[in-house]
């Protein structure tokens, strides 16, 4: 049986593929960049395909206050297994390059959230949050006088959270 008696249109199998290739829980925003930054498939597919795929059974998904969260099931993994020779082999060594080069990044851009909204004329808050499972774990909100400032404490917490968190742990942890 190929893929079209199967009902899996190669745009679906290249969504799974990515998430077997990675092997760790995407968002929505990062699953649409990655898919057309590369010319994977097309917003309007991956937006389509992402929840036909979780409606079948094939993804599985969590959402959260921060948005949708995707992984793979038994089930589109059984249909990779199945039906993987169906995506052009440039288009699966182009994933799994991707995939080995770009997981460790992925994952930890996944456990960051930042998020700020106007309050006032001139003051903002920002959240800054660490998850963990899509759950959070870690949580500050600081007020700022400024959406520069806003945006620079976004900017900041991307790079540096994890020195963040560990630092205030330890503090917090000293007897």
């Amino acid at each position: 049986m190929n893929n079209q008696e199967s009902g899996i249109p190669v745009s679906k199998l290249v969504i799974l593929y990515l998430f077997d290739s990675l092997g760790i829980t995407l968002n929505e925003h990062q699953t649409v960049r990655i898919l057309t930054d590369h010319d994977w498939a097309n917003y309007f597919d991956v937006k389509e395909n992402l929840f036909e795929l979780a409606d079948s059974g094939m993804l599985e998904t969590h959402e959260t206050p921060h948005g949708v969260f995707y992984q793979i099931t038994p089930s589109g993994k059984s249909s990779i297994e199945i039906f993987y020779k169906d995506i052009m082999l440039s288009v699966r060594e182009q994933i799994s390059t991707f995939s080995k080069a770009n997981r460790d990044e992925l994952a930890r851009e996944a456990d960051l959230f930042s998020d700020y909204i106007k309050v006032s004329d001139d003051e903002y808050r920002v959240t800054l949050k660490i998850l963990f499972k899509t759950r959070p774990t870690f949580e500050l909100e600081i007020f700022v006088y400024s959406k520069e400032e806003a945006e620079t404490l976004i900017r900041n917490w991307h790079a540096g959270a994890k020195n963040i968190y560990q630092h205030i742990y330890t503090e917090l942890m000293k007897g």
